[in-house]
């Protein structure tokens, strides 16, 4: 029996919805399959042979290993909450925090409610320079000016 060549066929195996790193969002995927067969025996399931699996996010088309699809996206956001927190009670300003979240692609309405929310809005404002910092701080963390609450 000779077999001339072979063919790579790509199927979809399974889809759904995951965090896609590119997007930052929850899109839609489908999980692909890379099978070879050989060119002439294409209806003999036992000769077949599989390349490589991977998921195709449906909006941006990047694919990615079947890892992504264990992300968790609500441990990966009381990760980031707690991080705010720390970073507050730290002493760092909320509006420096703000545009840290927003430079690292968070729109500025929620960087301001993740803020907000930190801090479960006990925030004490600079009479000196301005800045909103954690409710716990009793001076400025930068012009160590004693701090006054919002109301």
């Amino acid at each position: 029996m000779i077999v001339l060549g072979s063919r790579i066929w790509q199927q979809t195996v399974a889809s759904g919805q995951f965090h896609c790193p590119k997007c930052n969002v929850i899109r839609s995927y489908e999980q692909k399959c890379i099978i070879k067969h050989p060119a002439w025996y294409r209806f003999l399931p036992f000769i077949e042979q599989v390349m490589d699996e991977f998921v195709e996010c449906q909006a941006c088309r990047q694919t990615y290993q079947l890892e992504v699809l264990q992300y968790n996206h609500g441990l990966a956001a009381n990760r980031l909450m707690l991080s705010v927190k720390y970073a507050l009670e730290s002493g760092v300003p909320a509006q420096v925090l703000q545009d840290e979240l927003v430079g690292s692609g968070m729109n500025a309405t929620g960087a301001t409610r993740l803020v907000n929310s930190a801090s479960e809005s006990q925030q004490k404002t600079c009479p000196n320079c301005g800045l909103r910092q954690a409710g716990s701080l009793l001076r400025c963390h930068r012009c160590s000016r004693l701090l006054h609450p919002i109301y």
